[in-house]
């Protein structure tokens, strides 16, 4: 089922998500943890010509990320770290930004 969720939420539950999924956010704003993002099948299109699910244009969302390269690099953190804190979730946020052109993150 298709909700908006906060991006903390998706990160803290990553694994609950199927490799196929990808992270949508608002195109319109500057993204935070607090910001409300979905994971949805990019696959879901309702018209072979649309590239964007339905639930993800009523919403303003665009497509950042599959979740199999966020759930590699989580996997690959937490081989380095057990436990995170809001802070490192930033940090991570901050690192993958500039490799996909996208407006940034609040500090």
């Amino acid at each position: 089922m298709e909700k908006l969720m906060t991006l903390r939420h998706i990160l803290n539950n990553i694994e609950k998500y199927k490799w196929s999924d990808a992270l949508f956010l608002p195109v319109d704003e500057t993204w935070s943890l607090d910001t409300q993002g979905a994971v949805i099948d990019p696959d879901d299109a309702e018209d072979d010509g649309d590239e964007v699910p339905k639930f993800a244009k009523d919403y303003h969302l665009i497509y950042v990320l599959d979740i199999q390269t966020i759930k590699a690099t989580i996997k690959n953190a937490s081989e380095q770290k057990t436990e995170y804190t809001d802070k490192d979730l930033t940090g991570f946020l901050k690192r993958i930004l500039p490799l996909l052109n996208v407006k940034g993150i609040a500090q």
